[in-house]
């Protein structure tokens, strides 16, 4: 039988988690199990952002995520929060230079002078995925700037 926990009690919780910065972040100092702080809401961990959002804001339409402004996982300062689509959430990181892409990319396996070769060969997507060891695919993807966008 799961018990529900009182919303003044996961309140206190919640501040004696928190940590305020000189930068506005309110840091969640609980330890927590992914990237994202958690907090325990008596049925189900949730986003410790969320729940900010949710107690001092409102309800989150559904499609939206919780996003930061401060870019910090572990803030809670519901003035660091904004509602936001993920693909508005990922324009934002691209922005902020927060997202990895071409060679800065931990799992890339090709480099920008393969794709810019790619790019430049005019032989057929299929002549071409032989010879650089990629498939069709990514040969396509590559000069339709689907992926490697960032290269001219």
């Amino acid at each position: 039988m799961r018990v529900k926990i009182e919303e003044g009690f996961l309140l206190t919780k919640f501040f004696s988690n928190i940590s305020k910065q000189e930068n506005g972040c309110w840091l969640w100092t609980a330890s927590n199990t992914g990237t994202y702080a958690q907090i325990w809401n008596g049925l189900k961990l949730i986003g410790v952002h969320v729940f900010s959002y949710k107690t001092f804001i409102g309800t989150i339409p559904a499609g939206l995520n919780v996003c930061h402004t401060c870019d910090n996982r572990l803030c809670a300062n519901p003035m660091h929060l904004f509602l936001g689509t993920y693909k508005d959430n990922m324009q934002d990181a691209k922005v902020k230079g927060r997202v990895a892409f071409g060679e800065k990319n931990g799992n890339h396996k090709l480099t920008e002078k393969i794709v810019l070769a790619i790019r430049n060969d005019t032989r057929s997507s299929r002549k071409c995925c032989s010879d650089y060891n990629v498939s069709q695919l990514t040969v396509v993807k590559i000069r339709s700037k689907k992926i490697w966008s960032h290269l001219q």
